[in-house]
């Protein structure tokens, strides 16, 4: 129980920051601090209680892409075909990302990845790769200032009181 709780704090939340954040940057949407840490904060949660569940991991993917979507529509007041593009682009990025470091971590460190649910050790230094790896795209992607799709309305930071 103790590791699914600092699994949740110190990969979960950060990895929903990075991931909401790679999503609305490429899609051109400026967005409050504290609304992409209330969100993360809030879907770190549920990532926790679905970790609880034991449920498939596929279908805990699914979860999690709907909660975030609608976290997105509810926090930020979007429409929803709005909502979901950041969403599903971030979470794409990240699955790249991860399969990414598998196949790195598999052909050069020879890693058990049987360890990687049950150990706590072996996921966060695993996890610590796959943050810092988002992190550096996220970097990229800020100082090229690339945008996949333009989903914003001009000098609008979505989530801001009028």
């Amino acid at each position: 129980m103790t590791d699914f709780i600092l699994i949740s704090m110190f990969l979960s939340f950060p990895e929903a920051i990075i991931m909401l954040l790679i999503g609305l940057k490429l899609c051109s949407i400026r967005i409050n601090l504290k609304k992409v840490l209330l969100i993360s904060f809030i879907q770190a949660s549920v990532a926790f209680l679905i970790k609880l569940t034991n449920i498939n991991f596929g279908i805990q993917s699914i979860v999690q892409i709907i909660t975030f979507w609608v976290l997105i529509i509810l926090i930020l007041k979007m429409k929803s075909y709005k909502a979901i593009v950041p969403v599903l682009i971030g979470f794409f990025i990240d699955g790249i990302i991860q399969q990414l470091i598998i196949s790195i971590a598999n052909n050069f460190i020879k890693i058990d990845f049987s360890k990687l649910s049950s150990e706590f050790e072996y996921t966060f230094i695993y996890s610590l790769f796959i943050l810092s790896t988002s992190l550096f795209v996220l970097l990229i992607i800020h100082k090229t200032r690339f945008i996949f799709c333009d989903l914003s309305v001009e000098g609008e930071v979505i989530g801001e009181q009028k």
